[in-house]
């Protein structure tokens, strides 16, 4: 039996642990809430490199963060089964009475583990199917000495296919019916797709998304982000933002008719358009210095959870352990 003294102190340590694994482990899941609602925003006001890549990190960092708070809250219930119990020297009775997590809650995060985790299998062999075509459809493309590939049909048609090495594919028909310097951005658009691979990041936040679906805004805002990305770095090395502006809009009312294209192709008329000629009708986007601090803020207390809540987990797992030993 324990003294008075290290009981009371073991009691104490319980509840304050019990307490701080209650707040801690559902941290990741608020702040995933938070960063979905931000991604917009993020996506519109950040400048664009910044922004893609704090969503694609963030995703990736959200999600691993929500994956390792259901198994923290999963793993209470599976501690209460007896072969499991026995596995760990602990009583059932004592994992059962000091249990911090509510047994719907635990339940609910045990089915929601295989799910997730099937549904990011999913996501994940669909975009490497996609990659891998756009790969194959590099090597299947006309080799006509440069990047850049023109096909010979009325069409109007213009995307990145990643590969190695990645190429511009533009149909004749739209290299007719725009000027020289309206192709000139549509071109360079292209190229920095592949230059920056956008696709990547793309791919990495759509995989996060399905493991965490609380980040289901994310993917269409790494979309917009990129494409807006593509857009600035057009309108540099044209050096005429309204130029741009102007070849995105003619380009978007002649492709009219939807394209065959790879899937993880990536094209200047996607997301939305019309917002991105409106910014490229602005100025440059700025820092927005409070708005990525938030950001980060918002990851960095995802990341705080995760690990607080693992610590008070493990602390709260040698202590039925000893409390086990000594009743």
């Amino acid at each position: 039996m324990m003294s008075g003294h290290w009981q009371s102190w073991y009691d104490v340590t319980l509840v304050s642990r019990r307490a701080d694994m209650r707040v801690d482990v559902y941290l990741p899941l608020l702040v995933s809430l938070l960063f979905g609602a931000l991604a917009p925003r993020v996506s519109r006001r950040l400048p664009p490199a910044r922004a893609t890549w704090l969503l694609s990190i963030g995703s990736v960092i959200l999600a691993a963060s929500t994956a390792i708070a259901l198994g923290l809250l999963a793993l209470t219930l599976l501690g209460q089964v007896p072969d499991v119990a026995a596995l760990g020297h602990w009583t059932v009775a004592a994992m059962r009475r000091h249990d911090p997590v509510h047994r719907s809650v635990a339940l609910a995060a045990l089915v929601a583990i295989p799910v997730l985790a099937g549904l990011v299998v999913r996501a994940a062999v669909r975009r490497a199917r996609a990659i891998i075509d756009a790969y194959r459809t590099c090597r299947r493309l006309p080799d006509q000495g440069t990047s850049l590939v023109v096909l010979p049909e009325p069409g109007i048609s213009a995307y990145a296919v990643p590969g190695r090495p990645g190429r511009v594919v533009i149909s004749r028909g739209l290299l007719t019916a725009l000027p020289a310097e309206q192709r000139r951005v549509v071109l360079e658009h292209e190229h920095a797709h592949l230059e920056h691979h956008h696709y990547r990041h793309v791919a990495v936040v759509a995989i996060a998304a399905a493991l965490n679906p609380l980040l289901a805004r994310l993917p269409q805002a790494a979309s917009y982000a990129t494409e807006r990305w593509a857009d600035e770095v057009a309108a540099r090395r044209t050096g005429d933002r309204t130029v741009t502006a102007t070849a995105l809009a003619h380009t978007r009312l002649l492709s009219r008719e939807p394209v065959t294209k790879p899937s993880c192709a990536m094209a200047a008329t996607g997301a939305d358009v019309t917002a991105r000629v409106r910014a490229l009708l602005d100025e440059p986007p700025r820092g927005q210095f409070i708005l990525t601090l938030l950001a980060i803020a918002v990851i960095g207390l995802a990341v705080l959870g995760a690990v607080d809540a693992s610590w008070d987990a493990h602390q709260l797992f040698e202590l039925v352990q000893s409390v086990s030993h000594h009743r």
